[in-house]
C-alpha cells in the first residue's frame, strides 16, 4: 500500500483544515467554547468535547478530498480502518473601536489507521479571522 502517499495524505488533513476554505466555519468557530474538536475522515462528521456534534464544511471538505485521493491512488475504502483529525482550539477576542474578531491557536494532529500502521501529522498555526 502507498505508504508514503498516506503519510503526506495525514498532514494534508492538518493542513487543510487550518488554511484551505475555512471561510465558511469561521462564524461557527467563533461561537464554540475553547476545546477539542474531533473531525472523522471517513464520516465527514465533526465533533467538539464540550457542545458534541458541530456542522463544520471544512469536515465534509476533508472527507471528499481524502475520499477523491484513495481513488486515484488505489487504495481501498476498506484498508483504512479510521481517519480522524483532532484539533485542541484556543480562542483570543479582538475588540477594536473599528473591528472585532478571534484569535485561534490550532494544535492539529492527524491520523490514518490501518490494520498494521498508523500515519499521523501534526500543525500548530494561529489563525487571526476578522468577522
Amino acid at each position: 500500500m502507498g505508504h508514503k502517499v498516506l503519510t503526506d495524505h495525514a498532514n494534508v488533513f492538518c493542513q487543510m483544515f487550518v488554511g484551505w476554505r475555512m471561510t465558511d466555519d469561521f462564524v461557527t468557530l467563533a461561537s464554540l467554547p475553547d476545546g477539542v474538536l474531533t473531525i472523522d475522515v471517513l464520516a465527514g462528521t465533526c465533533q467538539h468535547n464540550h457542545v458534541g456534534q458541530v456542522d463544520m464544511h471544512i469536515a465534509r471538505e476533508i472527507s471528499a478530498w481524502f475520499l477523491d485521493r484513495l481513488n486515484k491512488h488505489h487504495i481501498p475504502r476498506a484498508h483504512i480502518v479510521t481517519a480522524d483529525l483532532t484539533v485542541n482550539m484556543a480562542k483570543h477576542p479582538i475588540e477594536s473601536k473599528r473591528q472585532r474578531g478571534v484569535t485561534f491557536d490550532w494544535a492539529c494532529q492527524s491520523r490514518i489507521q490501518v490494520v498494521d500502521r498508523s500515519y499521523t501529522g501534526e500543525l500548530y498555526e494561529t489563525h487571526t479571522w476578522f468577522g
